[in-house]
This record gives C-alpha cells, structure tokens and sequence, in this order.
C-alpha cells in the first residue's frame, strides 16, 4: 500500500492524474482528444481506472474507493463525447 493514494483529476480537456512516490508529487495528464479507450478493472480492494492515448501510452490509477469510480467512469466518458 503507497503512503497516499493517487488521485484523478477530470477538467473539460484533460484527465490529470496526481501521483504522491515517496516525498515527491508527479503529474501526468492526457488530453481528452488524445484518448484512444478507458476502462476498469474491479478487484477485491478496489478497481483500477485505465487510459490508453494515441501514442500508446497507457496511465493508470489504481486502489480507486467504488464511490468515486462510478463518477470518474461517467465523467470520463462525457468528455470522450
């Protein structure tokens, strides 16, 4: 288990993932344009949220609460639209 939980971040362009490694903070973020297909993946714990872009690189958060996937699931999808 990671000190803190990734975290997604959903605005009408991008989808910026937060990430907390350690002492550091990292940011990767797609642009909705970009993005090739979303899809998730529950577990016993929690579920995976993954992207695919057009440059076959692939981000995934992990450990997401199934409170806040089905939100992300749906904003997610909008911003496909």
């Amino acid at each position: 288990m990671r000190p803190r939980p990734d975290a997604a971040v959903i605005t009408n362009r991008r989808l910026i993932v937060v990430r907390h490694p350690l002492a550091a903070i990292t940011l990767e973020d797609c642009q909705w344009r970009n993005v090739l297909s979303v899809h998730l993946k529950e577990g016993m714990m929690g579920t995976t949220f993954s992207v695919l872009d057009r440059n076959n690189h692939l981000v995934d958060i992990e450990d997401i609460p199934k409170e806040q996937i089905a939100r992300l699931s749906q904003l997610s999808q909008e911003m496909r639209e």
